[in-house]
């Protein structure tokens, strides 16, 4: 597996499915997400949009640095949302 692909594969993990997952169960627990564009329905087709938009940039432009751009985003949002979550 190429060092590229494997990025990708953790940037999924912490962006696409940690912060999506922790967001969601913020939600529907009826906390407030600071994005306004951010709601039950919009969630996941918007985290898609982003990580295929990201992907196509990375690709065209040799980004290198856009999967880890993205696992820090996760990884900083799913602790965020698990401290507030620790809040309820």
């Amino acid at each position: 597996m190429s060092q590229s692909k494997f990025l990708w594969g953790i940037a999924i993990a912490s962006y696409g499915i940690g912060d999506t997952l922790t967001t969601y169960l913020n939600i529907s627990a009826g906390m407030k997400e600071l994005n306004p564009l951010i709601s039950h329905q919009s969630l996941i087709p918007l985290k898609a949009a982003v990580l295929i938009l990201l992907y196509i940039v990375s690709k065209r432009y040799s980004l290198k640095l856009m999967p880890l751009l993205l696992i820090v985003a996760g990884i900083v949002c799913t602790i965020w949302n698990l401290y507030n979550m620790s809040l309820r």
